[in-house]
């Protein structure tokens, strides 16, 4: 993914607990296709449906 104009990569395994409220609020300022691919990783590492 890019972030502020840098090639990026999001550490799926180092998830720390936050707020829920700043959780949605980074999604959503992902790309579409980012923040699908993030939520696939969640779910996948989760289980969460």
């Amino acid at each position: 993914m890019r972030s502020a104009g840098k090639t990026a990569e999001i550490a799926g395994d180092h998830i720390r607990t936050i707020s829920t409220l700043r959780f949605v609020a980074k999604m959503d300022a992902l790309a579409v296709a980012d923040a699908a691919l993030v939520r696939e990783l969640v779910v996948e590492m989760y289980g969460l449906a």
